[in-house]
């Protein structure tokens, strides 16, 4: 093998900075909370909620619960879709 070895072509300098661009893009690594569960997940990785057909499998009665400041405090849950 030839040492050094020589340049790279101006087409592979091209891709790997496209390449880079595109992996370090803000919509790569930006994040933001589910609607489902709440855990914060990559915007790529999600679907706008509009657009979920079956809204209906996230409308379950008995998980949900609202905040208590005292024990004594009734035990109430949220209606509507989690």
């Amino acid at each position: 093998m030839k040492f050094p070895p020589v340049p790279p072509s101006s087409e592979l300098c091209q891709k790997i900075i496209s390449e880079f661009c595109a992996d370090t893009s803000p919509d790569v690594f930006e994040e933001a909370g589910c609607a489902v569960c709440g855990k914060l997940t990559p915007i790529c990785e999600m679907e706008e909620l509009s657009e979920v057909e079956n809204v209906n499998l996230l409308k379950f009665d008995g998980v949900t619960r609202k905040a208590r400041c005292k024990s004594t405090d009734p035990v109430r849950e949220f209606r509507g879709p989690i």
